[in-house]
């Protein structure tokens, strides 16, 4: 059979069944768009997989399960439930077990956490706003989050600016910046991303303030390109963030993320390293943080669009985003709107948002102090020192 020297082939199965995904209802549905010139049935994938080597969990992997997850719990930014863990461990370190297996080792490592993430111990929370969509790329929330931001989103520069599919959850893009109030900046981050993947979605859903100002233009600018000659308001839908979908992204961000981040950050000011009002502290220590911070981002996106998402009260289906997003199944379907490399190249040209400079400009001595500091060469628990480090090079700089 021509299948069984298809590297391809083996490749993809062999990633989706790293990221645990349902041979049923998930993999094979993918597989007619991907491969069109095979014939699938449930059993001859299974065939495949069994030709291949591909197995759902590895029996030699629980041999160093406990090393990887006691690493993954070291480095953890915020506190993690066994599927989280268990995602890290397939996406980031190939280790393929059960989740029930990794379960049984979080209750012997950390008997204390896992109660405490016990459903039964957590409020619901109620969903608030309209959501009915029409399948992937129908609509897009998108949001900013200040809360490592400090006090009032004024004492530290690191600001994170998402976009999520409303129908799939998915995370289209998640960014930080030293700001995600300047309306460049921010438009900067969408027109990059239609950029890259060359489509839209049928409407965004964003906050009543400055900062969208510039995203809401090149929303409605290709909207009409493409004979969409809808109004503003239908082409781009105005809300408080409270009733945005992205807003449950956030609280997960919160427990999986930030804590490690906010007590270093609050170590940093209560401890006069760190003065908001001087801009040199505040220009280091955004050029320390923000790469960190953004590794942090990339990590928990991979998570979040591989987890299983659960029914919920609303009318919206259940799964992994990464599947409700590329396999809609019936009768939901793919809304984008596929945009043209003119219709690029004149939004380019009319917005000027390839002249806008999102990068942190460093002030002379905080650049000079960082070529003695590998940012990213340590771990995220290690990026306070990194500061103290630098700050200590500056002062003595200016002191001699």
């Amino acid at each position: 059979m021509a299948w069984k020297g298809d590297d391809t082939l083996r490749l993809y199965l062999d990633t989706k069944v790293q990221r645990n995904w349902d041979i049923r209802n998930e993999i094979l549905p993918s597989l007619p768009k991907e491969f069109p010139h095979y014939k699938f049935s449930e059993s001859n994938l299974r065939r495949m997989l069994k030709h291949f080597g591909i197995r759902k969990t590895r029996e030699a992997d629980k041999a160093n399960l406990r090393g990887y997850i006691e690493l993954i719990l070291a480095r953890s930014t915020g506190s993690l439930g066994y599927r989280a863990v268990a995602a890290i461990l397939r996406n980031k370190y190939d280790i393929r077990v059960s989740e029930k297996a990794v379960e049984d080792e979080l209750l012997e490592i950390e008997p204390e956490n896992v109660a405490r993430r016990d459903p039964a111990n957590k409020l619901k929370h109620v969903q608030k706003g309209d959501f009915s969509v029409k399948g992937p790329n129908y609509l897009y929330s998108l949001d900013g989050h200040d809360k490592l931001a400090g006090l009032f989103g004024a004492t530290f520069d690191i600001h994170i600016y998402g976009a999520m599919d409303t129908f799939s959850r998915k995370v289209m893009v998640m960014k930080v910046a030293h700001t995600n109030k300047n309306p460049k900046i921010v438009g900067k981050m969408y027109f990059d991303f239609v950029m890259k993947n060359r489509f839209i979605p049928r409407r965004i859903r964003v906050d009543r303030g400055t900062e969208t100002g510039e995203i809401a233009a090149i929303q409605l600018f290709l909207l009409q390109k493409n004979g969409f000659p809808q109004t503003p308001i239908e082409g781009v839908i105005y809300g408080p963030s409270t009733a945005n979908r992205i807003e449950r992204l956030w609280r997960t961000l919160k427990e999986h993320l930030e804590p490690m981040y906010k007590e270093q950050l609050r170590e940093l000011a209560s401890s006069g390293y760190y003065q908001p009002a001087d801009p040199v502290d505040r220009n280091l220590l955004s050029a320390i943080y923000i790469p960190h911070v953004q590794r942090s981002l990339d990590e928990f996106v991979q998570y979040w669009n591989s987890h299983k998402i659960r029914a919920q009260s609303i009318e919206m289906p259940c799964g992994r985003p990464d599947v409700l997003f590329d396999n809609p199944a019936e009768p939901y379907q793919d809304c984008r709107i596929v945009v043209t490399t003119a219709d690029l190249l004149e939004l380019s040209d009319q917005s000027d948002m390839n002249n806008v400079q999102t990068e942190l400009q460093l002030l002379p001595e905080v650049a000079a102090a960082l070529n003695n500091v590998n940012l990213l060469d340590e771990a995220p628990q290690r990026a306070e020192r990194q500061y103290v480090r630098a700050r200590s090079i500056i002062t003595t700089a200016t002191t001699t």
